[in-house]
């Protein structure tokens, strides 16, 4: 199981294999990463890393991924809040850190996952070697 941020989202639901994790097909997302992505491809060209990579796609994989985004596949879950958030209260207590990162960790904990992102960020790798798991970033295309 992988749980992958919101640029591996839109990577995988046009149709893009993740470096390492060719084979991959157990996925989830949290709902902060979910609603990042979802609100880029909603707002338009844009400038802002999630804006370019929905840009790259063809007009074709555009309308997929919207259609994707707006009912994720199975295959690409999320974990429901009120199974999240006691975990992210913990956490924090342990190692403080931002919304984005607790819930990532939460959600890898209760998952017994590995967190998979395009973007090296310290806070989340040290929240995450706190509690004992794994991240790996990747370099999409």
């Amino acid at each position: 199981m992988l749980v992958v941020d919101d640029q591996c989202l839109i990577a995988i639901l046009g149709g893009e294999t993740l470096p390492r994790f060719e084979h991959a097909d157990d996925f989830a997302t949290t709902f902060t990463w979910h609603y990042r992505a979802a609100r880029a491809i909603g707002s338009g060209p844009g400038t802002g890393a999630l804006s370019r990579r929905f840009g790259r796609l063809t007009p074709s994989q555009q309308l997929e991924v919207t259609a994707l985004m707006n009912d994720l596949p199975i295959g690409i879950g999320t974990v429901a809040s009120r199974t999240v958030v006691p975990v992210m209260s913990v956490l924090f207590a342990i190692s403080p850190a931002n919304l984005l990162t607790l819930e990532a960790v939460a959600t890898a904990l209760v998952l017994d996952a590995t967190i998979v992102t395009a973007v090296e960020s310290t806070l989340l790798e040290r929240t995450a070697r706190a509690a004992h798991i794994d991240v790996v970033v990747v370099e999409l295309k």
